[in-house]
């Protein structure tokens, strides 16, 4: 047993590693064969990450920073970039907006018709 530790110890940045390795092949494994025969529920847990994310990015860093001096720094020719940003940010919210709601609609249709 005092070896297997020992072991373990001297080679522990190597094991953690390999660990890692494995756990990301495994992972990338069963999101292979689930993708195309759980594609609904993929979608939707999609679009919940992507409006998740959004949330955390528009409204917790806004809420984290002074609002007026988030606001008063803004320049017109210079930041006309955010407006083109936020347009595409819309269509990935309701993109995945959609996606939850036809996994919602699919559940309740199976429940439903039983």
């Amino acid at each position: 047993m005092d070896k297997l530790k020992r072991l373990f110890v001297d080679y522990r940045h190597q094991v953690l590693i390999a660990t890692e390795i494995i756990i990301l092949i495994a992972g990338a494994f069963v999101a292979y064969l689930t993708v195309y025969r759980y594609g609904l529920i993929v979608r939707a847990v999609l679009g919940i990450v992507i409006n998740y994310l959004l949330y955390l990015e528009y409204v917790v860093f806004r809420r984290i920073h002074d609002k007026s001096v988030f606001f008063d720094k803004f320049e017109f020719p210079k930041d006309v970039k955010y407006f083109v940003m936020d347009f595409f940010l819309v269509i990935l919210m309701i993109w995945g907006g959609v996606q939850v709601l036809d996994l919602i609609r699919y559940l309740i249709h199976i429940f439903i018709n039983r």
